[in-house]
């Protein structure tokens, strides 16, 4: 899908925009993810053409992807000549060549990047030793690296000139350098991962000149007029390291070398903040470089940073604080965010939570990527909703977001759905999912799913409780029971009522006026209501029975959140049971160690919740179908709610 305005003004996100010697039609690029269909070898499922057709049916001007196989610099260590390289061969490019082709038709322009790790590239799968410009570590934890010889550079500079020829062989319209978040070129242009003393090294003509050198190489191998992108920090935010100042003679360098776009970026690994920040940071985090770097040259400037929402990349545009705007979770989130931004249809729109579950997915065990808003991620094409064999009347009994999911979707295929929950409000358990500080946007997907259901008819009753007499009464042909979860009793019963109160009911907004306050439970739930306390000024300790908190919590999210508690003075305290209370003192376990602690004004109980499904056990009788899905099946992630509402909508 080609998206153009061709007579809006020249700001405008939908106008065309040349770089070099190619055109886009709009100023909306699909950033580069790591999305874990397609292995860093190289090799292209047809998961992964389906999954680039619909951001490509979507509308962004460009696609940029990730270097994998035969894009990759560090698939060999540099002493090996780039012909002898088994992924270089041309046959290891064919599944690229089918991608491309694949998405060409829908007229979208691609661009690949060209990628080297650095001294942060792993032994697997390429079996080589990490290499940088000097020996320096990235992590005190990390190998350390091998420092480069001048062959090695005049190695590597020639690979990805070869690269680059083959990325134009196959089909691409523009390749892009990575020379930022640490990685091998970024290695180079710090000051604090580049310490030689000779060519390569020293002022910062010295540092640039390995990446001046490829940009030059690769300008041989793939002629005049063919883009070249440079993705460049604006700062590495870190002591010692690539500072704005720095960037700025950097992207005049580049300008003058013959690069035609600058994508900017920022941070490395263990700076703030992170390259991809959750929600804990304001958006677009990095457009101040972005602007600053703009001034400096008179080439197209691209950037990303949780841009999520087309209205704020126009203002960004229109500011002049950018030319392109690269767009990354959000088309994971959404891919047909920019067509349906062009259409007027907002509300349709699945917006980006920032809450980057997408990028943390490993950290939670999940084995594969996913989206806690789009259950169709990577599997777009089995979730293609597909009229229903036969029109069943379906009763969804929960309108939390497992059985908001499984109704409009039940309804969109053509069965008769009714939807009911016993609050006048739907949403369940989310609503309180989005008290926290800065979450309060999560919100909008309750808004999200109750537009889905008015678009796909589904009946509601809304504050109405529903028995199993009720159900046996109706005879619907099947039952959703999608009742969601409670919390647990709480612990510490030795307690007396006016010592304790629940995270849920901190969460609702019932804040006991007091002033110090103990969180039992160090988990997501935990560390989220210590957070709200402690804007709300109050002196707060959180205790753990492991010894590690927000241990539900993926990588990035957790490490913004504990740097904010921190930030507040926050006391965290891990291997700690509360055992019992008495008159004046809790009696803890520290540790094995066992203590007294004199009472706080209030302990507040975080220690998670039970599903709820009172309703299947009078369903005995019942002959239709019956299913049990999200929090009311096994109380877990909103991830997780969804997912089996989309499963169940579109099964049944």
């Amino acid at each position: 899908m080609i998206l153009t305005e061709s007579n809006n003004p020249q700001r405008s996100i939908y106008s065309p925009i040349r770089i070099g010697g190619l055109e886009l039609s709009n100023r909306l690029v699909m950033a580069p993810v790591a999305i874990h269909l397609a292995p860093i070898t190289g090799e292209i499922s047809e998961d992964t053409i389906r999954y680039f057709l619909e951001r490509a049916r979507g509308g962004v001007g460009l696609i940029l992807m990730g270097g994998t196989g035969w894009a990759r610099v560090d698939a060999a260590h540099p002493s090996i000549p780039y012909e002898q390289v088994s992924f270089y061969k041309k046959e290891r490019t064919e599944g690229h060549k089918r991608l491309v082709e694949a998405l060409k038709r829908t007229g979208v322009k691609l661009g690949v990047q060209i990628h080297h790790r650095g001294r942060q590239a792993p032994r697997h799968p390429f079996d080589c030793v990490p290499v940088a410009p000097s020996s320096i570590p990235w992590s005190p934890r990390a190998e350390v690296p091998q420092a480069l010889s001048i062959s090695e550079i005049d190695s590597l500079i020639e690979r990805y000139g070869k690269i680059a020829e083959q990325a134009k062989r196959i089909g691409f319209d523009l390749v892009e350098i990575h020379a930022a978040h640490g990685y091998l070129v970024s290695n180079f242009l710090s000051p604090d991962s580049n310490q030689r003393h000779d060519q390569y090294g020293g002022d910062l003509q010295g540092r640039a000149r390995f990446l001046i050198d490829i940009v030059k190489n690769v300008r041989n191998a793939v002629g005049s007029n063919y883009p070249i992108s440079i993705r460049m920090n604006g700062s590495d935010f870190k002591k010692g390291g690539l500072t704005l100042e720095e960037s700025k003679k950097i992207a005049h360098l580049l300008e003058g070398s013959g690069v035609d776009l600058i994508n900017v970026s920022g941070g490395v690994n263990g700076s703030f903040p992170l390259t991809i920040s959750p929600y804990y940071v304001q958006k677009g985090y990095f457009v101040h470089l972005s602007e600053e770097i703009k001034k400096e040259v008179n080439i197209p400037v691209m950037v990303a940073g949780r841009i999520h929402e087309i209205p704020f990349a126009q203002k960004i545009l229109e500011e002049g604080k950018a030319d392109l705007i690269a767009i990354g979770r959000g088309l994971i989130a959404d891919p047909y965010l920019p067509l349906k931004s062009f259409q007027g249809k907002e509300m349709d729109i699945r917006k980006c939570l920032s809450c980057n579950y997408c990028i943390d997915t490993f950290s939670y065990g999940a084995g594969e990527m996913a989206c806690v808003v789009n259950p169709s991620l990577g599997k777009e094409k089995e979730a293609e909703l597909m009229p229903a064999k036969r029109r069943k009347v379906i009763w969804v009994i929960g309108a939390g977001l497992a059985g908001m999911e499984a109704a409009w979707r039940a309804s969109a295929r053509g069965h008769s759905v009714t939807l009911l929950d016993k609050e006048n409000d739907p949403g369940g358990m989310w609503i309180l999912a989005s008290n926290p500080p800065e979450k309060q946007h999560f919100k909008f997907l309750i808004d999200y799913f109750l537009n889905r259901i008015q678009q796909s008819g589904v009946t509601t009753f809304f504050n109405k409780n529903v028995s199993s007499e009720d159900i046996l009464k109706a005879k619907p042909d099947v039952v959703i029971i999608a009742t969601g979860a409670e919390p647990k009793e709480g612990l510490i019963s030795s307690l007396k009522d006016k010592e304790r109160t629940s995270a849920w009911d901190i969460l609702k907004g019932n804040i006991p006026n007091c002033k110090k306050f103990l969180v039992i439970g160090g988990g997501a739930v935990g560390l989220e209501v210590a957070h709200l306390l402690a804007v709300k000024g109050r002196e707060v300790t959180v205790v753990e029975m492991r010894d590690k908190f927000g241990i539900d919590m993926g990588d990035t999210l957790r490490w913004n959140l504990m740097r904010i508690l921190g930030n507040y003075g926050v006391k965290m305290i891990p291997s700690v049971e509360v055992r019992y209370a008495d008159e004046d003192y809790l009696h803890v376990t520290e540790r094995g160690e066992q203590q007294k602690w004199k009472k706080f004004d209030m302990h507040v109980v975080a220690i998670g919740l039970q599903a709820t499904d009172v309703l299947r056990a009078g369903l005995i009788d019942f002959k239709g179908e019956i299913y049990i899905i999200g929090d009311a099946k096994e109380p877990r992630k909103g991830v997780d709610a969804i997912r089996e509402g989309a499963e169940i909508g579109n099964s049944i």
